[in-house]
């Protein structure tokens, strides 16, 4: 607003002009200082959104780092389980193997690999469901009787006979042969 528009409106008094304008230019100057605050206040804002989309974007990558982290321990505890099951799997066929070999008793076979043969036929048998109720000596026997060569023979010892009478028999002596 000028004093022109003043008088055009009909104020013809210059003092009345006067306060229109001062009470005006109070007006304006008031309204400057708010638009000032308000700018000053946008641009806090504007800084204070910079900074929190910079935090999202630290969050996001942290979550990425999170979902990573969550996944190893899911894979850490699955390879946990595992290994304690494989441990207990391990521990069971120890114990089914020594029930087994306490089956077995004594008895020879003509190798190890007959013997390791045999010992995991039992094993495979006894989880077998027609083979519920039957223990290890049962089909130990059921896989043994009538199978020849699988067990050592009874060695037979050869008895020398010692020379009757006073004669002079020198003694043989075990010379090397190499």
């Amino acid at each position: 607003m000028t004093r022109k528009d003043l008088t055009n409106l009909g104020i013809e008094s210059k003092e009345i002009i006067d306060s229109i304008m001062r009470i005006h230019g109070e007006d304006i100057e008031n309204n400057k200082k708010r638009i000032s605050d308000l700018e000053t206040k946008i641009i806090e804002k504007d800084n204070s959104i910079n900074e929190l989309s910079d935090k999202i974007k630290s969050l996001d990558s942290k979550s990425e780092e999170i979902q990573l982290l969550k996944q190893k321990v899911s894979d850490y505890e699955k390879a946990e389980i595992e290994r304690n099951n494989a441990l207990r799997e391990a521990e069971q066929d120890r114990i089914i193997t020594e029930n087994i070999k306490s089956v077995i008793g004594d008895k020879e076979f003509v190798n190890d690999f007959t013997k390791s043969s045999i010992i995991n036929q039992i094993k495979q048998e006894l989880q077998k469901t027609e083979n519920s109720g039957k223990g290890a000596k049962d089909i130990f026997e059921s896989l043994t009787n009538g199978v020849d060569n699988i067990f050592k023979e009874p060695s037979n010892k050869v008895i020398i006979p010692q020379a009757a009478g006073d004669q002079d028999i020198k003694k043989s002596e075990f010379k090397s042969f190499f």
